[in-house]
């Protein structure tokens, strides 16, 4: 069983690895290609430490 991934942009909850970017080295993993566009266009705004951010779900509106 794989380990799921969080989403940098969301914080959903990812199981499969289809959709990531390679930055700085890190692997990062995304829900859609909408959330990963995002990173790709400003990933430092995606990388400061979050509070509440559970993995339980994406934010509402954010994926497209």
């Amino acid at each position: 069983m794989t380990t799921p991934h969080i989403d940098p942009v969301c914080g959903m909850r990812v199981e499969s690895d289809k959709i990531s970017t390679l930055h700085e080295g890190t692997r990062y993993v995304f829900c859609s290609t909408h959330c990963q566009q995002k990173f790709a266009a400003n990933p430092h705004a995606y990388l400061k430490p979050q509070t509440n951010v559970t993995g339980k779900g994406a934010k509402p509106g954010c994926c497209g």
